[in-house]
């Protein structure tokens, strides 16, 4: 990073800053004089660096298919790395071999928006009571499932659920079960737990199962008692998808139902090992014999500046191209068909990959059948964790200064983009009409495509309407814009909302397209027509309105009113149930507010049931990944107010407005007589 902070540890800060806003930029020769490369860069973005394009090829690596041999006494002094060698009677496998041993550092492996299904995927459940609830790391929601004594027919039977964790492939070696706070009838006694690398949907491989014996115990928890109970078991083996089931429930009787408050599937992740050669190699040699073979055109021999090898290994190994060694750590003397490597390497060293320059070993490719050959070292025969997988690559310098949305630390930059699209420009601004308004939106960047919204949606290169000319805007209407072409990165979303107050006065409890229940209550979003339709009032409605900013917070409807939104489940916490929103602050007069995007959460403690109040409290958190870390804006009339912002909260009022209850004998004015 080039940001003046001059850090010499990891992550690496130079001792000069450039600016955000371009300048001119070389990289010097130690001679202090020679220059080796420079030029002006344009503006810069959060999150994305700018370089020069490097068109690169990969020849072994993730995805490829090697050649993998044990060898034995019968094999030495074979020339087993060069590219002429037969191998047609080795194994074959997926680039990255190895096995580990049971996870030690064990956690939760799941995350709140990971993909999960009910068993049966039936929707048998009440709404604020869905699958993912048994994974939403909050213990104060549960998953019900009305189906507790489900049996197929055939074993496994029992309700549950099917989760693919977002970490990728995970090695698991235990469960966390925590108890619902009511209905202990309704508590599984048992379980059964599978593994599948094909889908979440199947075919599963059973790891553990048995009973839940917290939960059968001859006295049911209490109820309103929440009751965690961890189980361990054996296992190696690395899985994408989950399946968690509960055969039986402590009183099938009494309730058919089955429900559970929390699930935790304990271990880690599985590395990059993609192929397990624990059978062939353990207990038995320390060595392993791996080829990759690709082929070359003459043609391409002459475009490569750059050649790159890249390893991830545990314990140690050498490397061969054409036979001729290239590269080796962790390995010294001759090696042997048994050897092993110098020392134990640490584990975790195996989860990042090590680059190792082989430009100067260009002259070894051959056209036609070129071979990358392992030989991949494990301390000793006996050591249960093992690893390697190795990726080598070829790149020539374009040229080309691009800017690029994805970091490639230690590898080759890809294709990025050329330039950026010139920001949307709208040219009625946000603010209160009761007239039609002609929206133009345009941008400076020839040939780019303007897509656009009206339903508070956000607009991508492939959601949206298509611009083509201006947009009529007769109703209270919230319209994002974004721009795009092709090898250019995009424009940001540009939010504008437009208020017609007659509408809004007159807006309908349960609009077009609004979901009806808000978990499970009512919805209302309507102003209370009692008080606006009222002799004494309804002339002042305008006024009113008018007498103070408007805050319009725009998101897609998802986000507040899907299975997952904030405002149908507003009892979830944390940074799982944020949402990403636009904010704009609106003058009745005309004069400038703010736009800025920000995360959404609900905000409160019992006030987020909806038995209490309906209308919940808003909390906007301004941070980098949105836009802007911080809110600056003048929203306070006092001088010393504070006119820099990190977070917001938008009070509801509770108990003390509009809600289910107690609204008529609110003091409206109580704040001022207690500050």
């Amino acid at each position: 990073f080039a940001s003046g902070k001059d850090r010499t540890t990891a992550e690496l800060h130079t001792n000069f800053a450039l600016s955000a806003a371009g300048g001119y930029v070389a990289l010097v020769h130690v001679d202090g004089a020679t220059v080796i490369s420079q030029y002006e860069y344009p503006p810069q973005l959060t999150n994305v660096s700018y370089g020069l394009r490097q068109l690169s090829q990969t020849f072994a690596g993730a995805g490829h298919t090697v050649s993998y041999h044990v060898p034995q006494a019968s094999d030495a002094g074979a020339p087993w790395a060069t590219a002429a060698f037969d191998d047609s009677a080795w194994q074959t496998a997926a680039s990255g071999l190895g096995f580990i041993t049971q996870p030690v550092n064990v956690a939760d492996v799941t995350a709140p928006q990971d993909t999960i299904r009910g068993v049966p995927n039936d929707g048998d459940w009440p709404s604020n009571e869905s699958p993912d609830l048994a994974i939403d790391n909050n213990v104060n929601t549960k998953y019900l499932h009305f189906k507790g004594d489900f049996d197929p027919g055939d074993p496994p039977d029992g309700a549950g659920f099917q989760v693919t964790p977002s970490m990728g492939p995970t090695i698991v070696t235990g469960l966390t079960f925590t108890t619902a706070n009511d209905a202990p009838e309704r508590d599984p006694t048992s379980f059964a737990f599978y593994g599948s690398n094909v889908s979440i949907s199947g075919p599963y491989t059973l790891i553990a199962s048995g009973d839940i014996v917290d939960f059968r115990q001859a006295s049911a928890w209490p109820r309103y008692t929440r009751n965690a109970t961890p189980i361990t078991f054996s296992n190696n083996t690395a899985y994408s998808h989950y399946q968690v089931l509960f055969p039986s429930i402590r009183d099938a009787a009494s309730s058919v139902a089955m429900q559970i408050a929390e699930v935790e599937l304990l271990g880690a992740a599985a590395g990059s090992a993609a192929s397990d050669v624990r059978e062939q190699m353990l207990h038995i040699n320390a060595s392993l014999w791996v080829r990759t073979k690709f082929t070359l055109t003459a043609d391409a021999l002459d475009v490569y500046d750059v050649l790159s090898l890249r390893m991830k290994y545990e314990d140690g190994y050498i490397a061969y191209l054409n036979g001729v060694e290239v590269a080796r750590d962790n390995f010294s003397g001759t090696p042997q068909w048994n050897s092993h490597a110098d020392g134990d390497r640490p584990s975790a060293s195996a989860e990042d990959f090590v680059g190792i320059d082989l430009s100067g070993r260009l002259n070894l490719l051959v056209e036609g059948t070129n071979v990358l050959a392992i030989h991949a070292l494990n301390d000793s025969v006996s050591n249960e964790d093992f690893h390697v997988q190795a990726e080598l690559s070829a790149a020539t310098n374009v040229g080309q200064r691009q800017y690029f949305a994805q970091a490639t630390p230690g590898a080759f930059n890809t294709s990025g983009a050329v330039d950026i699209v010139a920001d949307t420009r709208f040219s009625v601004d946000r603010g209160f009409y009761d007239e039609t308004v002609l929206v133009e939106i345009t941008t400076d960047t020839a040939d780019a495509t303007i897509r656009f919204t009206l339903d508070g949606s956000t607009p991508t290169e492939t959601h949206g309407l298509i611009y083509t000319g201006p947009i009529p805007v007769g109703v209270t209407t919230c319209l994002r814009a974004m721009a795009y072409k092709p090898g250019w990165l995009s424009t940001n979303v540009d939010t504008q909302t437009y208020i017609f107050l007659d509408q809004v006065i007159r807006q309908g409890a349960n609009p077009a397209g609004f979901p009806t229940t808000w978990g499970g209550t009512a919805a209302d979003y309507a102003m209370d027509q009692r008080v606006v339709n009222d002799s004494r009032y309804s002339g002042l409605m305008r006024q009113a309105l008018l007498s103070i900013p408007t805050m319009s917070i725009v998101t897609d409807m998802d986000n507040l009113f899907g299975p997952t939104g904030i405002y149908q489940n507003p009892t979830l916490e944390g940074g799982a149930y944020e949402r990403p929103a636009s904010v704009e602050w609106i003058h009745p007069d005309g004069s400038t507010g703010f736009q800025i995007d920000a995360g959404l959460r609900i905000y409160g403690g019992a006030f987020r049931r909806m038995d209490l109040t309906r209308k919940k409290t808003f909390r906007l958190l301004f941070k980098r990944q949105y836009g802007a870390g911080k809110l600056k804006f003048r929203l306070f009339d006092a001088e010393d107010a504070a006119t820099e912002f990190d977070t917001i909260i938008l009070r509801g009022g509770s108990n003390d407005g509009w809600n289910n209850w107690g609204g008529d004998n609110t003091q409206y004015i109580i704040d001022e007589f207690m500050r």
